[in-house]
């Protein structure tokens, strides 16, 4: 048997259970968090956050050129980045049909639709902004998700090999690979507790 957590730390909380309830040494099952699972079956591991957010500047100087930030002041937006692309693999999303969809969104005249800490993220990110200077916010908005495509596909090309940038795409990768799954071991049970989604 083999019991699948969503994290490391619920092990410590089923060994303290399995403790308390037996009175006779006995062996544990075996336990795995479901980002080791998708590692084992995928062969591949999960980069660092600042080795992902690192090469995820490194494809964004290249998309941009000279119009891009400094890596400081990518580095909050690159980490949000990475997390959303994160959620796009794990959802199995088309990635290029959201894409299109948000540009879309941010070619509109208005940024009325953003919420006040969206608009403050921008501003931090693009730079300094006044009301007086929304065409410019909209400009920088619209060239970020014009190359948000390419950003997306061309960092998990540039990875180093074996290392995917985020667990979302680890796990997307066994899972459109269907031959993967069957590199699960046949004889083992697997139970997959303390997941609420």
């Amino acid at each position: 048997v083999t019991v699948v957590f969503p994290n490391k730390r619920a092990r410590l909380f089923m060994n303290e259970v399995l403790l308390a309830k037996v009175s006779n040494p006995c062996w544990a099952p075996h336990y795995s968090t479901i980002g080791e699972m998708f590692e084992s079956i995928v062969g591949d591991s999960v980069a660092e956050t600042i080795p992902a957010v690192c090469q995820l500047y490194h494809v964004y100087r290249q998309l941009m050129g000279a119009k891009a930030e400094s890596l400081d002041a990518f580095w909050g937006w690159g980490e949000i980045l990475l997390s959303d692309f994160d959620d796009i693999d794990k959802h199995l999303v088309n990635a290029d049909a959201l894409f299109l969809n948000a540009k879309e969104l941010g070619d509109m005249e208005s940024l009325d639709f953003l919420t006040d800490n969206q608009r403050e993220a921008l501003e931090q990110f693009f730079g300094s902004f006044q009301t007086e200077h929304r065409t410019r916010l909209q400009e920088r908005f619209s060239e970020l998700w014009n190359i948000m495509p390419q950003l997306y596909h061309q960092l998990k090309d540039t990875m180093p090999e074996g290392t995917q940038p985020y667990q979302g795409a680890l796990e997307r990768k066994a899972v459109e690979d269907k031959e993967m799954l069957h590199l699960l071991d046949d004889d083992t049970m697997y139970c997959f507790v303390g997941f609420n989604m």
